[in-house]
C-alpha cells in the first residue's frame, strides 16, 4: 500500500505492466496534475478492528461532501470503498434516482460495489452547506459493465 506521492508511483509502475513506459508516464503525468494525494499523505486506512461511531461517520460525510462542493472542476473523480459508496447511497440517494432507476438505486444501496467497479453519479447540492443528493436520475449508472455484488444491475436504464 502507497502514501502519497508513491500512489502516483505506483500507478506508473503498474501502467507499465499493461502498456508501453512512454504512455504509461504521459497518462501519470496528466494525472499528477490532477491528483491530490494529501488526503493520502500518511497511514490513512483504519485496521480491521476500528469503526466510526455514528457522530465520526457523519462529519467524514460531511468533509467529504464540502470537499466535492467546493472543488473547481465540474467534474470529480472519486477512489473509495464500495462500503463508503454504499453508506452514501444509503443516507443521501435522490428520490429522482429511486424513480428513474429502482434497481440501481436499490442495489447501490443494499450491496457491494464489485472490486475495482466504476459508478458514475451526478451531486446535485442545495443551497445550504453539507451534502447534497445522490443521483438526479439522469445519468448515473454502473460503467465499463460492472456488477454490484447481489444487484446484477448494470445500468441506469
Amino acid at each position: 500500500i502507497e502514501s502519497g506521492g508513491g500512489i502516483l508511483d505506483r500507478c506508473a509502475a503498474k501502467l507499465r505492466e499493461v502498456m508501453p513506459a512512454a504512455a504509461a508516464e504521459a497518462l501519470v503525468d496528466g494525472l499528477a496534475a490532477r491528483v491530490d494525494v494529501n488526503d493520502a499523505a500518511g497511514h490513512w486506512w483504519t485496521s480491521r478492528d476500528d469503526v466510526d461511531t455514528s457522530a465520526e461517520l457523519a462529519e467524514r460525510m460531511e468533509d467529504f461532501f464540502e470537499s466535492m462542493r467546493f472543488d473547481p472542476c465540474d467534474v470529480v473523480l472519486v477512489v473509495g470503498h464500495s462500503l463508503f459508496l454504499q453508506h452514501i447511497m444509503r443516507r443521501f440517494s435522490s428520490p429522482a434516482l429511486g424513480e428513474s432507476a429502482p434497481l440501481l438505486a436499490r442495489a447501490l444501496r443494499e450491496s457491494k460495489l464489485q472490486n475495482c467497479g466504476c459508478v458514475g453519479l451526478d451531486v446535485v447540492f442545495g443551497g445550504g452547506s453539507g451534502a447534497g443528493d445522490v443521483g438526479s436520475g439522469r445519468s448515473e449508472g454502473v460503467l465499463y459493465g460492472q456488477t454490484v455484488k447481489g444487484g446484477g444491475c448494470g445500468s441506469a436504464g
